[in-house]
């Protein structure tokens, strides 16, 4: 039997979620804290290094990573005091501030790069290309739910516009 069978789908899934969640972010942490970097730290490195062609604004990392325009420049000033980022005003537009990666960090995803193939083998070991399109079709399903749903709810505080920000 099923330890799980009896908790109604939904239900289900809200709680796998939240404890998918808080394990990956506790098994992340394990494998990141010998280089003193967190995971959030970690993710913020990750979207920027996945934008190798431009630097991204504070407002376009936090809005890929789902989070604050403050939290990201937190981040980034930590980052950029371990010598891992750099945030330089964008000449075009004094007001706004790009993330630029530093040869430091560059250095650290290649010293960093067997640790988290061997992390992402375990995480999905077992899994087939079928389960990894579902999960991805539904997980994007809830990612644009919360965004509608954050939507409804600025509209409903008056909160400013990510274009504000910046």
């Amino acid at each position: 039997m099923n330890t799980y069978e009896h908790i109604q789908a939904p239900d289900f899934i809200f709680g796998a979620l939240l404890i998918v969640a808080n394990r990956m972010d506790t098994q992340l942490e394990r494998t990141l804290s010998k280089h003193q970097i967190t995971d959030i730290q970690w993710f913020l490195l990750m979207v920027l290094m996945r934008h190798p062609n431009r630097a991204l604004t504070l407002n376009e990392a936090a809005a890929v990573m789902g989070t604050s325009h403050q939290n990201v420049k937190m981040l980034a000033t930590k980052l950029e005091a371990k010598g891992m980022l750099e945030l330089k005003k964008d000449p075009k537009d004094l007001r706004t501030t790009r993330l630029h990666l530093t040869p430091r960090s560059q250095a650290f995803w290649a010293d960093t790069e067997s640790d988290g193939v061997a992390f992402m083998a375990t995480l999905y070991a077992g899994t087939t290309p079928q389960e990894f399109n579902q999960v991805r079709q539904f997980l994007t399903r809830l990612m644009d739910n919360l965004d509608q749903m954050a939507l409804l709810s600025n509209e409903k505080i008056g909160n400013e516009s990510l274009e504000d920000m910046e």
